[in-house]
């Protein structure tokens, strides 16, 4: 989706589940602080938006990025997680079907949901949206209109990655991936003898 989308992705929501002590801002100032020192995409909207409402982040050690999933640090004594939702069944921390609704309903419209975790235990969540490049719609119909089989890549949950394909003319989407994920993928494309460009 990173190709298809403006690359200026910007925070719409974040919560703090309510049965932990933690408030919605103490889990983007959280998300915040353990991003300053993240790769990925969407890390940025987290510290351009905790750095809009004042927080301060916070001193972290043991950072640890976990590729395709999201990160780790310690914050203060906490272990903390930030990340997708694989992420959180790794360290088998499960989500509420209420929460899972709540996010589906994020989900649908596009956006991308990370989820934080603290000690083990879920604690809320934080949805990052990126709008669609004005032109990709229109670059995806003339490639389809060559008749070149387009093909959607991603990292970002089905909900997520549909939502996007949809709005923009993809019918061929795999989402989940990891990275080895698309090169597998890729490659597969390749032993059946399709030409490929990115």
């Amino acid at each position: 989706t990173g190709t298809i989308t403006a690359g200026r992705p910007v925070v719409i929501d974040f919560r703090a589940t309510a049965t932990e002590s933690f408030k919605a801002n103490d889990i983007l100032q959280l998300a915040a602080s353990l991003n300053r020192h993240s790769s990925h995409p969407l890390a940025q909207a987290m510290v351009n938006k905790a750095n809009d409402l004042n927080l301060t982040a916070i001193d972290i050690t043991n950072f640890k990025n976990i590729t395709g999933k999201g990160v780790s640090a310690n914050v203060f004594h906490m272990h903390v997680l930030l990340g997708n939702e694989a992420l959180l069944k790794d360290h088998d921390i499960a989500l509420s079907v209420a929460v899972k609704q709540e996010v589906e309903e994020i989900e649908i419209k596009a956006a991308s949901v990370s989820f934080l975790a603290v000690d083990g235990k879920y604690a809320g969540y934080i949805a990052v949206k990126d709008q669609v490049k004005s032109n990709a719609k229109e670059i995806i119909g003339a490639l389809k209109a060559q008749n070149i089989s387009v093909w959607m890549f991603t990292g970002d949950n089905a909900l997520t990655a549909k939502a996007v394909a949809e709005e923009v003319g993809i019918t061929n989407i795999k989402a989940h991936m990891l990275p080895q994920d698309k090169y597998q993928a890729i490659a597969d494309l390749q032993a059946q003898h399709k030409l490929i460009a990115m």
